[in-house]
């Protein structure tokens, strides 16, 4: 019987048949990719045209390069998009086309096999990954609520509406920064154990790096600070003095 089915896998009739379902699957497959491209050429003008009009209505600077820099991001994200899909597309149609010959049959079970595998696991990672984010973004947002208490604290104090003991007009400004960026600093310190593969040796890896360079190269920026707090606290100087 294992002889009989593999002369009839090798039948003439069972190569055209192969055959003939690649040809299909080849055109198919390039049918794909042309709708792809044909709506690409079309979206991208009139994405291009809503987004400048959008932006021609930010008169703020800041505001219109962070504009632009998002939406270059979403350019970047649906040009890697896009290739995902011709990626898909190849593996599917070269799957199909060794799924009708024996003699690659075994290869389009092991790429069967393959892709099964990984989209498993990508999808048990997408979805472990989701509690630790949803409480990263819980610690942010609470971080951010606090700064944004701290910060109208602050500026009522700045402008005369609230008191603190030791804190007036003129330093209601530098301690409103420090606060927010101690807040910040505490609530990113909360949320980075929660974030994905925090725990992995490449991302420990990059917080020393980034760590080690924040120490070597800003020793001296952060002395500056010292000094400047220093001369603000001690309240050395105020506005109206000259030195010389």
């Amino acid at each position: 019987e294992a002889v009989r089915a593999a002369e009839t896998a090798r039948a003439p009739r069972r190569l055209l048949t192969g055959i003939g379902w690649t040809i299909a699957a080849t055109f198919a497959a390039f049918l794909a990719l042309w709708v792809l491209r044909v709506f690409a050429w079309r979206i991208r003008p009139r994405m291009d045209a809503w987004v400048s009009a959008r932006v021609e209505h930010i008169h703020n600077e800041t505001a219109r390069g962070m504009a632009m820099a998002f939406v270059a991001s979403g350019r970047g994200l649906a040009r890697v998009l896009s290739w995902i899909v011709v990626a898909v597309v190849v593996e599917e149609w070269l799957r199909f086309s060794f799924s009708h010959f024996a003699y690659t049959q075994p290869w389009a079970s092991a790429m069967t096999d393959w892709m099964g595998g990984r989209l498993s696991r990508w999808g048990g990672a997408i979805l472990a990954a989701i509690p630790g984010l949803v409480t990263a973004l819980v610690i942010l947002l609470v971080a951010r609520l606090v700064a944004h208490a701290v910060s109208l604290t602050f500026h009522g104090v700045q402008h005369g509406r609230f008191r603190f003991v030791g804190i007036d007009a003129q330093l209601a400004e530098p301690t409103r920064k420090i606060l927010v960026v101690i807040v910040w600093l505490f609530g990113i310190a909360m949320a980075y154990p929660y974030l994905p593969g925090a725990e992995t040796d490449a991302f420990k890896g990059l917080s020393l790096l980034v760590g080690l360079m924040i120490s070597l190269g800003a020793s001296s920026i952060v002395g500056q600070a010292a000094g400047g707090f220093t001369l603000l606290y001690s309240r050395t100087m105020a506005v109206g003095d000259v030195v010389r």
